[in-house]
């Protein structure tokens, strides 16, 4: 079970090292095979329902999924969040921007009335 929340839906599955069981392949068959395009994206991702099939095959439990998952759904509206909140940067950066111009025009005007005295 993976824990990167980029997943849109469903529980994400990671690649590890350890292979599960050993298969012996014989590797002419797949070099005989013509070389097409490698696969785009949307070929490579798996469904929730895949993922959910690849762990429950490898002995994960329902409640393991489900346990696992309460976190990934938490970073996910986390991340959503951040996502919504981004808009508002470039406001915040305008509003300190005009604060400052509104700053330094106050102070100006503070310097001359001194001056004149």
């Amino acid at each position: 079970l993976g824990d990167n929340p980029s997943c849109s839906v469903g529980m994400p599955v990671t690649i590890d090292w350890g292979a599960f069981k050993k298969t012996k392949r014989d590797l002419t068959k797949l070099e005989a095979v013509p070389k097409n395009e490698p696969r785009t994206y949307i070929e490579m991702r798996l469904t929730d329902k895949q993922r959910d099939d690849i762990a429950l095959k490898v002995g994960y439990s329902r409640k393991d999924i489900v346990r696992h998952l309460r976190p990934v759904n938490i970073a996910r509206a986390q991340r959503a969040r951040t996502i919504e909140m981004l808009h508002l940067g470039v406001l915040q950066e305008k509003f300190e921007t005009v604060r400052k111009i509104i700053k330094r025009i106050m102070c100006t005007g503070q310097q001359q009335r001194k001056q004149q005295l």
